[in-house]
C-alpha cells in the first residue's frame, strides 16, 4: 500500500533543515487565511545537527540543569540586529526599595541573571533573587502561592496552569512575551516546523485545515476530519490514516517523530515547510535565520514572563512593573546578544507585549 504522509516536527529545526536536503523535496508554502503551493526543492547549507543527550534519560545532568541552569549551546555566528524602534528604558518611579523573587527555566538562567544585574543599577534600593530549582512545572505553583513574584518560562503557560490560577484568584494570570526563541538550539525554544513526505498529494493548505487535523476543538472553525482506521495502517506505531480532506483521494499520514529522530526512518523522510504569516497574501516565509529573527516566520516561538498583576484595573506592583518595562526595553532585549541563542523582540511584538502587560491576561499574539 502506498502511504503519503504530513509530518509535524515539534523538534530541532537544524535537524528538519538537513534532511530537507534530499532532492526533490518540495516546500509547502503556508498561510493562516491563504493557500500553500508545493515547487521547487530545499536546498539549505546548513552545518550537520549534532547529537543531543536527552536530560530526561540523564537524571544527573537533569539534577544539573535544575540546579544550575542548561549548558548553553554554541552561540550562533550570526547574530540579528537590535530593532532601533523599540524604547530605551527610562525609570518612572524612584527610590525604589524592596525585595522581589523572581523564578527561572533552566535555560534562561544567564539572561535573568544579567538583566536583574542591569536592572539594579537602574534601581539600587531593589533586590531580585532568582532561586534554584529552574524548572517550568515547579515555579507556577509558587507563583500561585505568592511564594514567588515572577516567573520566566521557556514556553506558553498551560491550559491547566492558567484554569487553576482562575479558579483560585477569580482572574486571569498575566502572562506576555519577554524573548524570542532560539533560531535552532535544540531545547531552547526553538520553532515549530511543518515537514511533508515528498511524495505528498497535499499541493496546499490553511492553519484553519491543519487545526482540524491537528486538534480536536477546531478553535479556527474547520470541519471536523475524521480518522480512518480502515485504510490499512491502524497496526502502525509510527502514524494514523485519516481521510475526509477534499483535495486528497489517498490514504494520508500524520506522524510525530520520536523513536530514532535523528536518524529519520527511511520510509518516512521528510522535507521542511515553510510557511506564512496572517493576513499578507501570498507573500511566504520559511524557516530561515533571517525571517526568525525580523518576527516575520508565524510560528517563531517566545520565552514567557508570568505574573499575578491582581484584579483588572488594580495598580500593579511598581517593582514588577518597572523590571516588565526594562526587560521589554532596547537595553533589556540588546543583553540577548551577549549570549548568541535567543532573538530579541523587534518594536512591534515588544510595545504589544508591554500593553499587553497592563490589561492584563493570558492573550497575546505575536504575529499581528
Amino acid at each position: 500500500m502506498t502511504s503519503y504522509h504530513l509530518v509535524l516536527l515539534i523538534l530541532n529545526l537544524e535537524l528538519c533543515v538537513v534532511i530537507a536536503q534530499t532532492p526533490g523535496y518540495g516546500p509547502i508554502f503556508f498561510s493562516n487565511d491563504t493557500q500553500l503551493y508545493v515547487n521547487v526543492a530545499v536546498q539549505w547549507a546548513i552545518p550537520p545537527a549534532v547529537s543531543y543527550i536527552s536530560i530526561n534519560d540523564n537524571q544527573r545532568l537533569l539534577k544539573e540543569y535544575l540546579d544550575y541552569g542548561r549548558t548553553l549551546p554554541n552561540p550562533e555566528l550570526l547574530q540579528p540586529t537590535m530593532d532601533p524602534q523599540i524604547p530605551h528604558y527610562v525609570p518612572r518611579y524612584k527610590n525604589l526599595n524592596g525585595t522581589r523573587r523572581l523564578g527561572s527555566t533552566s535555560d534562561m538562567v544567564g539572561v535573568i541573571n544579567d538583566w536583574i544585574l542591569n536592572f539594579q543599577r537602574y534601581h539600587p534600593g531593589v533586590h531580585l533573587l532568582a532561586p534554584a530549582p529552574y524548572d517550568n512545572n515547579v515555579v507556577f505553583p509558587q507563583l500561585m502561592n505568592k511564594t514567588l513574584d515572577g516567573i520566566f518560562l521557556s514556553r506558553e503557560d498551560t491550559p491547566v496552569d492558567v484554569v487553576n490560577f482562575y479558579k483560585k484568584y477569580g482572574y486571569e494570570v498575566t502572562s506576555v512575551p519577554i524573548l524570542g526563541g532560539s533560531y535552532r538550539s535544540f531545547g531552547f525554544i526553538d520553532p515549530l516546523v511543518f515537514c511533508v513526505h515528498p511524495s505528498n498529494p497535499l499541493n496546499y493548505v490553511t492553519l484553519q485545515q491543519i487545526d482540524s487535523i491537528m486538534s480536536v476543538t477546531r478553535n479556527r472553525g474547520g470541519p471536523e476530519i475524521t480518522f480512518d482506521q480502515d485504510n490499512g495502517i491502524a497496526n502502525d506505531k509510527y502514524g494514523f490514516g485519516y481521510s475526509s480532506l477534499a483535495y486528497v483521494d489517498s490514504p494520508v499520514k500524520i506522524i510525530g517523530i520520536k523513536d530514532d529522530y535523528e536518524t529519520t526512518k527511511p520510509e518516512y523522510p521528510v522535507g521542511v515547510t515553510p510557511l506564512a504569516p496572517p493576513a499578507t497574501g501570498r507573500q511566504w516565509h520559511a524557516p530561515t535565520y533571517d525571517e526568525l529573527a525580523a518576527a516575520t516566520y508565524p510560528l517563531v516561538r517566545v520565552n514567557t514572563w508570568t505574573t499575578n498583576n491582581g484584579q483588572p484595573g488594580s495598580q500593579p506592583d511598581p517593582i514588577i512593573e518597572e523590571l516588565t518595562r526594562y526587560i521589554l526595553s532596547y537595553e533589556g532585549q540588546q543583553v540577548t546578544l551577549g549570549y548568541g541563542i535567543f532573538m530579541p523582540l523587534r518594536a512591534h511584538q515588544a510595545a504589544d507585549a508591554l500593553a499587553a502587560w497592563y490589561q492584563g491576561g493570558n492573550t497575546f499574539d505575536l504575529n499581528k
